[in-house]
């Protein structure tokens, strides 16, 4: 579970579409890594998890 007084938390000022893309920027370096470790079902979900990360940022 979460903390709720710690970052991201509701009214802590942060824009939810940047956090989201600044986890796309940080999934997409461990998408490359899974794919060169032949890690391929790891590779889907994080594909999957940059997918939304994107469609959340607006980008």
């Amino acid at each position: 579970m979460s903390d709720p007084n710690g970052p991201g938390a509701p009214g802590s000022g942060e824009d939810p579409r940047e956090c989201a893309k600044q986890i796309a920027d940080q999934i997409a370096p461990l998408m490359k890594v899974a794919r060169s470790k032949r890690f391929d079902f790891l590779a889907y979900l994080l594909a999957m998890a940059l997918r939304e990360a994107r469609r959340l940022s607006g980008g």
